[in-house]
């Protein structure tokens, strides 16, 4: 009986093993100077399991070089900022840009209070990254069924704001690079488990006939 209960749970996993996610890919873009208009290509599901799960994750890159510029000859101001590009997107196909319809993700770096001495200046760089997961079941899954790729396009908006005691008033420069990517996983149902359990419980009613005999 040990031997065919191990027998069964190996084909249990190896059912398992063979569920959720069958087919992804994946795309980056290097950073470059904002504004930026970046897209990819990623493949479509031609497989022969119907699938009941389309994930779509897109992300981002932001990177500053900013220099802060305090106009005040006689006092010595703590400013902080906030660098942000905002990313949105669409699609060449029209069923997957409608469903890429308002979204937008945004990416954010702030350094923190930073002292500028009077009539100074403070330069210092970092960088942000996000990402925005979309799920996609029923009709929708059908924009990502057949051959070929499907491409995706993201362009960005950035922008850069201070807060200072007493006011700022003073100036900025700031250099700032972005980066588009994207994946897809397409996922198909888990086995079924009341297969699985009938198959099991025959095994252990042929074991049990066989310790009688």
């Amino acid at each position: 009986m040990k031997k065919v209960i191990a027998a069964l749970t190996l084909l249990a996993g190896a059912v398992s093993a063979q569920a959720g996610i069958v087919k992804s890919d994946l795309f980056n873009n290097p950073l470059a100077a904002t504004e930026i208009a970046q897209s990819g290509h990623l493949a479509k599901y031609d497989g022969a399991i119907p699938l009941n799960k389309v994930t779509l994750t897109l992300f981002g890159q932001h990177q500053t070089l900013l220099t802060l510029f305090n106009p005040d000859q006689k006092k010595a101001r703590i400013v902080d900022g906030l660098s942000k590009s905002t990313l949105n997107f669409a699609s060449t196909s029209a069923g997957i840009n409608s469903l890429l319809a308002n979204q937008s993700l945004d990416i954010t770096f702030t350094p923190g209070p930073q002292l500028v001495a009077a009539g100074g200046s403070q330069s210092f760089a970092g960088s942000g990254a996000a990402n925005l997961v979309l799920t996609f079941t029923g009709a929708a899954l059908n924009e990502f069924i057949g051959n070929g790729t499907f491409e995706l396009d993201a362009s960005s908006l950035t922008g850069f704001a201070t807060a200072a005691n007493g006011g700022w008033g003073g100036g900025w420069v700031e250099n700032t690079y972005a980066s588009f990517g994207a994946r897809v996983d397409y996922s198909v149902p888990e086995p079924d488990t009341l297969a699985l359990t009938g198959l099991l419980l025959v095994g252990l009613g042929v074991a049990a006939r066989r310790r009688k005999a």
